[in-house]
């Protein structure tokens, strides 16, 4: 990502919107280097990519075991709930690899 100390504030405007900008004067005007000219729309996928690598976002993924009844459930439902994350209960998903598994037998 690029520093925005010499670019004035309408030239900011102008690249946060999502229009192709007549890059041959912009080029002139600019003291920055384009990596996505088609706009933010076309390369939304690199955006992104390029986003997380940057804040350095990694996934979050918790597994929580323990004994029968200790409230292993509860706990990793506030923490999805908390979190934003989805909650895998492991019981379907066995049943599901069970039951592709036993199809090709059948």
């Amino acid at each position: 990502l690029f520093r925005l100390r010499d670019v004035s504030k309408v030239h900011i405007d102008q690249l946060m919107m999502d229009i192709v900008i007549n890059t041959p004067t912009t080029d002139e005007e600019l003291p920055i280097s384009w990596q996505f000219r088609d706009g933010i729309i076309a390369n939304i996928d690199k955006l992104a990519a390029e986003y997380l690598e940057e804040k350095n976002f990694k996934p979050l993924r918790i597994f929580i075991i323990g004994a029968p009844f200790v409230g292993k459930s509860t706990l990793a439902t506030a923490l999805a709930r908390h979190y934003g994350l989805h909650y895998i209960h492991i019981t379907p998903v066995l049943l599901e690899a069970y039951l592709r598994l036993a199809l090709p037998i059948n």
